[in-house]
């Protein structure tokens, strides 16, 4: 159980730090509403599912000096250019959703919801970062926490911790009060987050050209 709770508690502290994932679900909340959120919430968890599952079956696509993972980090800069360039040419183009009645964003109807959850996926699933971070908790288990029961269990929790979590951070985000805070400063947001995207991409090519 102590090497569960470890396990865990790193796990969420991941979490807790702001990457391409939380951008795509705050500005898609902030635009479009927690509904239309969630389903990038789905599409993200889904990928972090995908590596968590390939991550301890021990798959050699998650070696980092691998050809695959490069050409995951080359793909993953190229959606993160797409994604920046994304939220700053469409800064302040949105609408929120006010308490008076007034028209917003998009409804959240069904094609929205699939287009959001693509995008999410896309973000988690070409960001070589959560493929590194599951390969390494998987190396943490040892003795009969490796068996397959306790890495099913292991990721269960890791697949609804994500889910949950980006769930509440759309939430909260898309909340009336917070919509109503952030009506003015939505563009500027919009186009700070796209410039973050848009370095952390320049910085990974960097590395990469430098290898």
């Amino acid at each position: 159980m102590q090497q569960f709770l470890i396990i865990a508690a790193a796990h969420f502290l991941a979490l807790l730090s702001p990457g391409p994932d939380f951008f795509l679900i705050a500005r898609t909340s902030l635009s479009a509403g927690w509904r239309v959120a969630s389903g990038a919430c789905a599409g993200i968890a889904l990928a972090n599912g995908v590596f968590i599952v390939a991550a301890f079956a021990g798959t050699a696509a998650l070696r980092p000096n691998g050809p695959l993972f490069i050409g995951l980090q080359a793909t993953g800069c190229a959606y993160l250019l797409y994604l920046g360039v994304l939220f700053i040419r469409h800064a302040g183009r949105g609408r929120l959703d006010l308490p008076d009645g007034r028209a917003a964003g998009p409804a959240c109807s069904s094609a929205a919801w699939r287009r959001s959850a693509g995008m999410g996926f896309l973000s988690g699933i070409l960001n070589p970062k959560n493929a590194l971070f599951y390969a390494s908790l998987a190396a943490l288990l040892t003795g009969p926490h490796a068996s397959a029961g306790w890495k099913a269990v292991y990721g269960a929790w890791m697949f609804g911790a994500v889910l949950g979590w980006d769930v509440l951070v759309a939430v909260m985000i898309g909340n009336q009060a917070v919509l109503r805070r952030f009506e003015r400063s939505l563009p500027w947001l919009e186009r700070i987050s796209g410039g973050v995207l848009i370095l952390l991409a320049l910085g990974v090519i960097a590395v990469l050209l430098l290898r």
